[in-house]
């Protein structure tokens, strides 16, 4: 093992066609890897740029009075709500079923007032 064999100063030197192939395949490989590296390069800015982009995580002032919004006041629980980046949606428990309210933050109006009635079996 001190001692490889190399065959290297065996081997013939290349015609000149080859040569001029070797060199075009040589090329054609680094323009392929510089390619290959632009895109990924792309790629990942293009994901680095959506992670760092905050434009649904902004704070915004939310009025705390629910209640306020609505003009008929409702009674009964609030089962759930949902926060989209412009809408609330709360849900009450009401004698009559099921209320879901949306509303936009944004202006702090009611958008849709939805009412689930429903038997059980």
């Amino acid at each position: 093992m001190t001692h490889p064999a190399f065959d290297d100063e065996d081997e013939a030197p290349l015609d000149p066609a080859t040569e001029r192939l070797q060199k075009k395949l040589r090329r054609l490989v680094l323009v392929s890897g510089l390619i290959m590296m632009l895109g990924l390069i792309a790629v990942f800015s293009v994901i680095v740029y959506r992670v760092v982009k905050s434009d649904s995580t902004e704070m915004r002032d939310i009025p705390a009075n629910i209640e306020a919004l609505v003009e008929d006041p409702l009674t009964g629980d609030i089962v759930s709500t949902s926060l989209d980046g412009r809408h609330l949606a709360v849900t009450f428990r009401t004698d009559a079923g099921l209320k879901v309210l949306v509303i936009d933050l944004d202006t702090a109006d009611v958008l849709r007032r939805v009412t689930l009635t429903g038997t059980r079996d």
